[in-house]
């Protein structure tokens, strides 16, 4: 069965836009009202674009910014959206994280006082969060890690997050949570195509099994020294199997590297 992400219930609630004249072709081309979202880390890039595409056939004015961090605007220009990049990655040190989290909100006020968005939408984009404050945009703040920390006096107009997180582990106000089913792959996997072609680029056989292991995000503030241990050693025991064709690029261990 199909995911389905209902995003009417909060838009309805925003104010009917104006359009410049009275008349017929005005009113044909006149949008239900213009929605920002934030591209803010990789995986938010594959789960906002199909999101994008059914805003735009409920005829939604969207618009897109992308921050400059691993691999959001290759995957940006892949998937063809039409987005501005603003801002970069920081940095691993929080101290430097906190920064550019706050010199990137700034960064971002310009275009939204020039855009003017009804709803401002993100997964777990903080600085679009603050920039949306301080510009009395409402905002739509999706999430998916019930470990997160809240800011004190910085909340969300509405908070969603996959229903199997207990409502216990969320710092907003139960008025403002709303709940979808699955979790956040199921909006994009779905739409996933293979490269063609890509099999032979890496010498192997149509038949072969192939298996991607993603490495710990080692500079997320949530990151954990046991999650490279792990993966460090699940790759040495699938890469001493007789059988297995293996193929690492650019993982970077903490005793070794591995290349391939």
């Amino acid at each position: 069965m199909p995911f389905h992400m209902n995003l009417e219930i909060p838009i309805k609630t925003l104010t009917t836009v104006s359009a410049p004249a009275r008349t017929e072709k005005h009113a044909a081309k006149r949008t239900k009202g213009k929605i920002w979202i934030d591209l803010d880390n990789t995986p938010h890039v594959p789960f906002f674009a199909p999101i994008i595409e059914e805003l735009q056939k409920c005829n939604y004015s969207v618009m897109v910014t992308a921050r400059d961090c691993f691999q959001v605007r290759e995957l940006a220009d892949l998937l063809h959206l039409n987005y501005k990049l603003i801002g970069h990655h920081s940095g691993k040190s929080k101290i430097r994280k906190v920064a550019g989290l706050c010199f990137r909100a700034l960064q971002l006020i310009p275009t939204i006082l020039r855009e003017r968005p009804d709803l401002a939408i993100s997964h777990c984009s903080r600085s679009q969060l603050i920039a949306s404050i301080l510009c009395r945009v409402s905002s739509f703040f999706l999430g998916d890690y019930e470990f997160a920390t809240a800011w004190i006096f910085v909340y969300p107009t509405w908070h969603m997050r996959p229903e199997v997180i207990p409502d216990e582990t969320l710092p907003w106000y139960p008025s403002r949570n709303l709940k979808y089913p699955g979790i956040k792959e199921d909006v994009y996997v779905p739409r996933f195509v293979p490269k063609p072609g890509i099999r032979a680029q890496l010498g192997l056989r149509e038949d072969d099994l192939v298996v991607t292991v993603r490495p710990a995000a080692s500079e997320a503030h949530y990151h954990s020294q046991q999650s490279d241990e792990l993966f460090e050693a699940a790759v040495e025991y699938l890469s001493n199997e007789p059988d297995l064709k293996f193929r690492a690029a650019r993982c970077a261990f903490r005793r070794k590297s591995w290349t391939g």
